[in-house]
């Protein structure tokens, strides 16, 4: 039978995340050394000269307490918080791979189907200028049409992104891969991309020459 020992509560601390940034924060207690028993520790120490230096001192210090005492792993804060964010810092740079090559996509998309497309109706836009039609009329049209082309493949992109939020969990810390805030701006970021890229197209429906449209 195990009779239970009684402990002395000293302080009372927040949940730690001492699993990492994956994990939820856990419950943790903490006990004098000398009641666990245990081969191998981990100390922690901020020493006021260089990392050399403490390096050294510890060492020292731990042949004093016990010569017996191997000293193994040593390294600093920096490198092992280094080594713990290597796949994250993989998976960020990844996405910010994917994410220039889809700005990029879609800006260049946008600027050239939209001008081709008032290419091919110069004479158009020119009979409608002959007619009575604004120039800004013409380049609101043009961004119109560069709307509802891109409406639709946000919806769809955002309905994909929605139903694989569960490989996406993994690429992303503090915030929810289906987090309504963040998908509304990110399709709200792609429309106002594709609206800025079809402007030079706009501008150019909003200049054409009236004549093409009295010659044809």
């Amino acid at each position: 039978m195990c009779v239970p020992t009684p402990v002395t509560v000293v302080g009372v601390v927040g949940n730690t995340m001492d699993a990492g940034y994956s994990s939820p924060a856990g419950e943790a207690v903490y006990v004098p050394y000398s009641q666990v028993s245990a081969v191998r520790v981990s100390i922690v120490a901020m020493g006021r000269g260089n990392d050399r230096a403490t390096i050294a001192a510890m060492r020292r210090a731990l042949a004093k307490t016990d010569p017996v005492l191997a000293v193994s792993g040593v390294s600093t804060l920096a490198a092992v918080v280094l080594q713990a964010n290597a796949l994250p810092r993989l998976r960020t740079l990844v996405l910010i791979v994917f994410s220039l090559v889809a700005v990029g996509i879609v800006s260049l998309g946008s600027y050239g189907v939209m001008s081709q497309l008032v290419s091919n109706r110069e004479r158009e836009l020119a009979v409608r200028l002959v007619f009575g039609a604004q120039p800004t009329q013409l380049g609101a049209s043009v961004i119109a049409q560069v709307a509802r082309l891109t409406v639709p493949g946000v919806a769809l992109g955002l309905a994909a992104v929605w139903s694989a939020s569960g490989l996406l969990n993994a690429f992303v810390f503090g915030v929810q891969a289906r987090s309504p805030f963040v998908l509304a701006s990110a399709g709200g970021a792609l429309l106002l991309l594709a609206v800025l890229a079809t402007l030079p197209p706009a501008l150019r429906a909003m200049r054409v020459d009236i004549r093409r449209g009295v010659s044809g």
